[in-house]
């Protein structure tokens, strides 16, 4: 029980990051699962139950980083603490600058925005 405490410490911080009031919980949430991610590496010295339940949530933190990266990573990109984009490949920051343009440029030629 004091393991599974223990790995669930961050998830605690996290919870109180996001709620926070003065945070842009969008575009830091992509760097928080990232860390997350990586608290969940499986080691020699788990238990099986330990073992299991890091692959449980790995897995679905991975699913939903999945289906919203790209949200978020937009999200990142407009804030200027994170528009560096660090926790990104640099493939990735291109494909976030690209698909950022191409929503502007859409945004801007839409004759419904200059009314």
């Amino acid at each position: 029980m004091k393991d599974l405490l223990k790995l669930l410490e961050p998830f605690t911080i996290v919870t109180e990051v996001l709620g926070g009031e003065n945070y842009t919980t969008a575009s830091i949430a992509h760097r928080l699962i990232k860390s997350l991610l990586n608290t969940l590496k499986v080691s020699e010295i788990d238990t099986n139950f330990l073992t299991t339940v890091k692959k449980l949530i790995l897995n679905d933190l991975k699913y939903r980083r999945e289906i919203m990266g790209l949200i978020l990573a937009k999200s990142s990109a407009l804030d200027y603490r994170f528009r560096e984009l660090k926790f990104l490949s640099e493939e990735e920051k291109e494909t976030v600058w690209k698909q950022l343009e191409n929503e502007l440029k859409k945004l801007i030629s839409d004759p419904e925005i200059k009314k």
